[in-house]
């Protein structure tokens, strides 16, 4: 324990808060401005030391006392993580979009081209021509419509690849695809 030479039980608290916050503070910041993983080790390392002879209910200075780098990050990750989760939530992000970009970390599909005509409302337009010379001179591609709701067989015939809006494929489709080729 920090030691102050004083009988008052409050200014021993205040102080020995005051000073881990401070060495937490500084390791931390000391830690984002260094350029090696050995050297971010080292200051772990003697902040961790300097934080273990100080009791405390924290968390984060739990995690750094433990002395050990790994544990720390995993610790700062988990918390990170959860204040996104709780984020979204607050803010009520629809799946959708946490999917989007959960499948936007996967490597794009260059032969992949997507089509939608009126929100997905129809298989027509501009996108349906283009649809059709691209499976005519070039077979080689992925071509994919997207429906906003389950379409007409002669539609089906027409365009076998299809995916329903919103559906988990469409978030798949949507984040891998190289083309997108819209009319909205």
């Amino acid at each position: 324990m920090l030691s102050a030479h004083t009988m008052d039980n409050t200014v021993q608290k205040f102080l020995n808060t005051w000073y881990k916050r401070f060495i937490s503070k500084r390791g931390r910041a000391l830690l984002e401005r260094s350029t090696s993983k050995s050297q971010q080790a080292d200051i772990f390392r003697h902040v961790a030391y300097d934080l273990r002879r100080t009791k405390t209910r924290s968390k984060y200075l739990q995690a750094w006392s433990t002395g050990s780098y790994f544990m720390f990050r995993s610790y700062i990750t988990a918390v990170k993580t959860k204040r996104t989760l709780r984020t979204a939530r607050r803010k009520k992000i629809k799946n959708g979009l946490m999917l989007y970009r959960l499948f936007q970390k996967m490597p794009v599909k260059e032969n992949l081209v997507l089509f939608e005509s009126f929100l997905g409302r129809s298989y027509s337009d501009n996108p349906k021509a283009l649809y059709l010379k691209l499976k005519e001179q070039r077979p080689e591609l992925e071509l994919v419509w997207i429906f906003s709701k389950e379409p007409s067989d002669d539609v089906k015939e027409a365009c076998p690849n299809w995916v329903l809006k919103n559906s988990f494929a469409y978030y798949q489709a949507m984040a891998r695809a190289k083309y997108w080729v819209f009319n909205t």
